[in-house]
């Protein structure tokens, strides 16, 4: 099995995701993050609106469909300091 589904739906990737937001805008003071997720993906979708990702937009590339959610380093401040 490729992932362990006992621990779907426990907040595991929101909780892994957050550290990594914080790393990217921070550490490597990058001006945006981007998460691609697949068609169908409603965890991955949960996540990345739990984290305040933006509404996505509709990609193709190579004919497969994409979600592409982002977070500007400006979005990721103003979260920050909500809480």
């Amino acid at each position: 099995m490729a992932a362990n589904r006992l621990a779907w739906g426990k907040g595991y990737a929101t909780e892994a995701a957050k550290p990594v937001l914080d790393h990217a805008f921070q550490t490597l003071k990058l001006d945006r993050v981007i998460a691609d997720i697949a068609p169908g993906n409603a965890a991955s979708v949960r996540v990345a609106q739990k984290l305040g990702l933006s509404q996505p937009r509709k990609m193709t590339y190579h004919d497969e469909a994409f979600a592409s959610y982002s977070m500007t380093r400006a979005a990721f401040e103003a979260e920050t300091a909500r809480q």
